[in-house]
């Protein structure tokens, strides 16, 4: 088998995949149903390329961390991208009919737009961590936007375009693009070669990606913290998970609902309650109660987060009993 022949094999098993992770998890994101539309995986040189993708567009840039190099992307036609922000941040038909019209984002729909392609870069990344037996970490390194007239992005001799058709409800449909370069695949296609080809009845291990059981506190650290509520919820012989990036919150709503979400701060709130609130359209549809814990609460942060919608606000130092009391009362009310 050549080199290529790799590639579009193993692309087009990472493009199924992929095709699943999105339909699975937009919809619960956007609160929406999402129905996408079959499409086939390309391999393009760079003119074939821009003539698929026009301005005014905009590249989500992905870099690869954790032994693997290079560059990929995430392509929209700025009217999707629009869409997508614009229903995330939960706009009515009019104002959404006037956002694209125009093609302009306000401050909140750019954040919303923001949201969108770190969920839809994990959704990559949950596929690559369970096709690939050595550790990869996709990361968004910034967002590139090309206007008519303007040069366009520089791209390999090919790359590789899977496209996502989407219909969003009974009204919208977007249609964007993985952008893979080939220098980036055979990386992807020779590691899951090796490892196919290792000592005769040895397996690379698989990571399940759904948790066996689901726990009833999620931690989402949002910044750097002491653990002392953790360790907390340890004590009270409550089941609980910590994670470390969003896309595996999606995991484990895949398995069941827990009782509780924590979103864990420390002095800085301010960028707290900001990442909350870009997932305020998430934590409606989900329904399930959160709380945000962090120090140096002010009234006017503590009206914020209310608006929000958090059920409870941790402040530190730690009041132990309270807090127990609290947990207690709220998976109580859950089990009910």
């Amino acid at each position: 088998m050549s080199v290529r022949d790799a590639q579009i094999r193993w692309l087009n098993a990472f493009y199924l995949d992929l095709s699943r992770e999105v339909s699975q998890n937009l919809g619960m994101l956007l609160g929406k149903q999402v129905r996408l539309q079959e499409e086939n995986c390309e391999a393009l040189a760079p003119a074939e390329l821009l003539s698929r993708i026009v301005p005014p567009a905009l590249f989500s840039i992905i870099k690869l961390e954790s032994g693997y190099s290079g560059q990929a992307c995430l392509a929209f036609a700025k009217k999707d991208a629009v869409l997508l922000g614009g229903l995330l941040s939960m706009l009515g038909e009019e104002a959404l009919a006037e956002r694209l019209e125009s093609l302009t984002f306000e401050p909140s729909d750019r954040d919303a737009f923001q949201e969108i392609c770190n969920q839809l870069i994990g959704y990559a990344d949950r596929v690559l961590i369970e096709r690939l037996p050595q550790r990869v970490h996709l990361k968004q390194k910034g967002t590139e936007t090309w206007n008519e007239g303007e040069p366009p992005l520089e791209f390999e001799d090919i790359t590789y375009l899977m496209p996502i058709h989407a219909l969003i409800g009974d009204r919208y449909e977007v249609e964007f693009y993985y952008l893979f370069p080939e220098s980036v695949v055979n990386q992807f296609a020779l590691t899951e070669k090796q490892a196919r080809s290792g000592p005769k009845g040895s397996a690379s291990p698989r990571r399940s990606s759904v948790p066996a059981e689901v726990p009833k506190v999620v931690f989402i650290p949002l910044q750097e913290s002491d653990g002392e509520l953790e360790h907390l919820v340890r004590e009270m012989a409550v089941s609980y998970r910590r994670i470390g990036r969003l896309s595996a919150l999606g995991e484990i709503l895949q398995a069941g609902r827990p009782k509780l979400i924590v979103f864990e701060g420390d002095g800085r709130l301010e960028s707290v309650l900001s990442a909350v609130g870009r997932l305020k359209n998430l934590l409606y549809r989900i329904g399930i109660p959160f709380w945000i814990s962090g120090s140096g609460w002010t009234r006017e942060l503590v009206h914020r987060a209310a608006e929000l919608g958090a059920d409870y606000l941790v402040a530190f130092p730690l009041d132990s009993e309270r807090v127990r009391q609290k947990l207690r009362q709220t998976l109580a009310l859950r089990e009910g």
